[in-house]
């Protein structure tokens, strides 16, 4: 029997078990008579070998019916080859090579110096909403019976009556590389998510492996994991990284799909990376599959919306800058929320979502008999209905950042009071008379309005954003109707709504099928989708607190009472009375504008707007100054600079703008940059002049971008003045 052949081949099956390589498992299979066979010759030796190998060979056998992945890679590699090689060394006298790293004998770990730095580390991220997961690992129990970890720091959970390590028990830093290996092959990664924390060996070296302007995302499905490493693993080196972020189940891991949505964008999306780590994706498969497809609802509405952003940027940046002063001049939605719990009875108050879908012409009449009764809202594309039907809702909202005219056409919709936001057409904002109340639903927004109002996602359509209120102010009975998500008797909308061109063939790749209420198909628009389970999650999210009631007739929703809108009127709106109109418009007499405070804000982002073009011009000379520098360490201090720089520039409202304005062009130049870089923070002398080339012509985007804003401003400020 060759043995040094059999040690080969089981060496390379446990490395690729250490980094993920599923297909290792198949050639483990087959090894195994090898290893058999093996066993007969080592009992031979001694009784002790005998004992040593059959022990061996019962925890590897364990492991692949359990396919535990950890216990199969530490057996392979640091029993079974040591025994190989100590029989061929004792047989034929022949030294097989030690692997590269041999087991290490760790020190104890000092739990409380560990702790008191994590805990320091976790304070010091005030930004990145780590409150939980510091109040979770002072109280946790390091006794608990479905965690445990030794003095060296090596974790086993309970999972399905079984223990599972989450790193290798012999050398975990070593199992590490191995594991990052694939990784490294990568030729540039822009954003990675992590899925399992381990005992932070593998994340470590993930980290260290890639570019340091990658943006991390570490998400842990087992809080007692995280709790366990405040102890025994010294995070403070990873998580001080600025573009690391750490998410934590049950804790603050809502906030990853957030987080996704800032900062992913189509040209980070297109460079990311999912690595799960070993046993990860065996004992925590669904909480992973199903954070793993949020973040891909986050990724698709980040995408979509960057994409929309490049290509309105212009239009975007100018309703947001004409529409600024205007904020001044609205109530914001956090003091609506105030007035409404003091003064409307909100535990038994019942809102009606009116949307345009098809079915909305069945129900309008019966919004008659609901003023007073409901708080009736309606997105901008119902309101021409509601006027034909002579049906003045409480409040409409309007957020795109362009909509046809037509639409604000009428009585209604100028004298009815509006929701709106930065995006919303500038045009409208301005001319129309209702009481405005202003929503912080865009991500970009001034301090002055982040730092007050709680961000309103929008969730891709009007109507998402209508729920998003009608949720933030604190409804417990939503009822929608017209919320249709998919075409009813070839109709995409109500009848007294703009043409949009009906079914046709031309659309034809645009649309895609849906269950409806009955489990029949219905046609629908592929990006209805989203928007179809952005209202479930939104529904899931309040499933204690909210009755969701859709009395519409498109599609199923998952969570939503399905009720035609007579009973769903008879069930859950009250014969009370509450004046919400009454209460919106007390507060917009309430309203005292200062008129000097407007004219200070805009000059200070007219400024800002200098400043910034100031700092891109030092980036056009430090690129410029590039192609000089041969200094490896000098080169990394100049591109250190310059993103601190880009990154200076962006952190300010005006910043954000700029960079808006002057993103269609510079992906286009940052995405041919990814695909010729590496994850490593070294160049070729022929990379570092192409980086600086193109870097000069970023600059030059950003500098044009920076002027325009700035002109922008003066004719808002002149406008509002005027």
């Amino acid at each position: 029997m060759d043995i040094i052949k059999l040690y080969n081949k089981l060496d390379n099956i446990a490395e690729r078990l250490y980094g993920n390589d599923n297909s290792a498992w198949g050639d483990l299979q087959v090894v195994l008579s090898e290893l058999n066979e093996f066993i007969s010759l080592a009992s031979v030796i001694s009784q002790e070998m005998r004992i040593i190998v059959l022990n061996s060979f019962s925890r590897l056998l364990d492991a692949i019916k359990n396919v535990d992945q950890l216990l199969a890679a530490d057996t392979v590699y640091y029993e079974i080859c040591e025994i190989l090689a100590e029989y061929e060394k004792i047989v034929n006298n022949r030294d097989i090579k030690e692997h590269a790293k041999k087991k290490v004998i760790n020190s104890r770990v000092e739990t409380a110096v560990i702790f008191n730095k994590n805990i320091e580390c976790l304070y010091a991220q005030k930004d990145k909403e780590y409150d939980k997961i510091l109040e979770y690992c002072k109280k946790i129990d390091l006794n608990d019976e479905e965690i445990a970890v030794d003095e060296y720091g090596n974790i086993e959970v309970k999972k399905d009556n079984r223990w599972w390590r989450i790193n290798s028990f012999y050398n975990s830093k070593c199992a590490a590389e191995l594991a990052v290996k694939e990784i490294k092959k990568q030729n540039y990664i822009s954003a990675i998510y992590i899925f399992g924390m381990g005992n932070l060996d593998t994340v470590k070296a993930i980290v260290d492996s890639v570019a340091s302007d990658t943006i991390v995302f570490i998400y842990e499905p087992n809080p007692k994991v995280a709790g366990v490493n405040s102890y025994y693993h010294d995070w403070s080196e990873i998580l001080n990284k600025e573009k690391v972020f750490l998410f934590v189940d049950g804790l603050n891991d809502n906030k990853l799909e957030e987080s996704t949505m800032v900062c992913m964008d189509n040209v980070t999306f297109l460079y990311s990376y999912v690595y799960v780590q070993p046993e990860y994706g065996r004992i925590y498969i669904d909480k992973i599959n199903a954070k793993l497809e949020q973040c891909k609802q986050s990724v698709r509405n980040a995408v979509y919306m960057d994409n929309t952003i490049d290509l309105y940027a212009d239009l975007f940046n100018y309703n947001r800058i004409m529409n600024l002063p205007y904020i001044r001049k609205s109530v914001l939605l956090s003091e609506l929320k105030k007035a409404l719990h003091e003064q409307a009875d909100m535990e038994n108050a019942t809102a009606v979502l009116v949307a345009a879908g098809p079915s909305l012409d069945e129900n309008i009449e019966y919004l008659k008999q609901l003023k007073g009764r409901a708080f009736i809202i309606a997105v901008d594309s119902a309101i021409m209905m509601c006027e034909k039907h002579g049906i003045k809702p409480d409040a409409y909202a309007t957020i795109d950042p362009q909509k046809q005219e037509v639409l604000f056409e009428n009585t209604t919709a100028m004298a009815t009071p509006l929701f709106w936001g930065l995006p919303s057409v500038y045009k409208q904002v301005s001319r129309l008379k209702g009481t405005k109340i202003f929503c912080n639903c865009d991500t970009c927004v001034p301090d002055w309005i982040a730092d007050t109002e709680k961000y309103i996602s929008p969730g891709g359509s009007i109507s998402n954003m209508v729920f998003s209120i009608l949720n933030f102010l604190g409804f417990h009975k939503i009822i929608a109707i017209g919320l249709d998500l998919a075409f009813l008797k070839d109709k995409k909308h109500a009848s007294v709504i703009y043409d949009d061109g009906g079914i046709n063939e031309e659309e034809r790749k645009e649309y895609t099928w849906v269950k409806g209420q009955n489990g029949e198909e219905l046609l629908t628009y592929i990006n209805f989708l989203p928007y179809k389970q952005d209202i479930e999650k939104r529904i899931k999210d309040r499933k204690d607190e909210l009755v969701f009631i859709n009395s519409s007739k498109g599609v199923y929703i998952e969570g939503a009472v399905h009720i035609p809108f007579h009973d769903a009127i008879e069930q859950y709106i009250l014969p009370d009375r509450n004046d919400f109109e009454q209460i919106i418009n007390r507060l917009q007499r309430d309203l005292t504008q200062n008129q000097n405070s407007i004219d200070d804000i805009m000059y200070g982002y007219i400024d800002e707007c200098e400043k910034i073009h100031t700092m891109y011009e030092q980036c056009y000379r430090l690129y410029k100054n590039f192609k000089r520098i041969d200094n490896p360490k000098k080169l990394t201090q100049t591109m250190k600079e310059i993103d601190c720089l880009y990154e200076k520039a962006e952190r300010c409202f005006a910043g954000k703008m700029i960079a808006d304005a002057s993103s269609m062009q510079a992906d286009e130049i940052i995405q041919t940059m990814y695909k010729e870089s590496t994850n490593q923070d070294t160049y070729s002398k022929e990379d570092i002049n192409a980086i600086a080339d193109k870097g000069m012509r970023m600059a030059e985007i950003f500098m044009k971008n920076a002027k325009k804003t700035k002109e922008l401003f003066e004719e808002s400020l002149e406008a509002f003045n005027g």
